[in-house]
């Protein structure tokens, strides 16, 4: 789940604030901040992320950068739990019967979701430490998306 980060410049940990640090875990614990509003309706667990992101577009470079991926992790599990969220609203207030690969359905989202909890831990005390790591096929998309030139200071407004 975790891609090698040797051949991408990260900044070094004793170089950021504690407050990058901090901002850039946060966007890892969203999804747990948002689980009551985000159950019944996966997409607030989105929204929130996209707010996130757009509060931290003018941070430094570490801290976009782990929101971004955050963001980008997000996307698939709130698809997923869409999908079980409609099917079983389908069976409760439509007509949908339930079938043998609906079960197979929820147990997979459920796997999922269970794999983003852990990894998305990992991913908020490793921030928090100011370590870098990418996330297989999210984390280079993020790290590409990200301006790595920009050093702006650490913005507290």
């Amino acid at each position: 789940m975790l891609e090698s980060t040797e051949g991408y410049a990260f900044p070094d940990p004793d170089s950021l604030y504690e407050r990058q640090r901090e901002e850039a875990s946060f966007a890892y614990l969203i999804p747990f901040v948002t689980i009551i509003g985000g159950l019944p309706l996966p997409i607030v667990n989105l929204i929130v992320c996209v707010l996130y992101w757009n509060y931290v577009r003018k941070k430094p470079p570490f801290v976009r950068f782990h929101a971004l991926q955050s963001l980008f992790t997000t996307i698939p599990i709130v698809l997923i739990n869409a999908g079980a969220v409609f099917m079983l609203a389908s069976m409760f207030f439509g007509d949908l019967e339930y079938t043998s690969w609906m079960g197979g359905y929820f147990a997979a989202a459920i796997v999922f979701n269970l794999i983003e909890f852990i990894f998305n831990i990992y991913a908020a005390i490793n921030a928090r430490k100011g370590r870098s790591f990418l996330f297989i096929g999210f984390g280079a998309l993020a790290y590409k998306l990200t301006d790595w030139d920009d050093l702006r200071e650490e913005s507290f407004l």
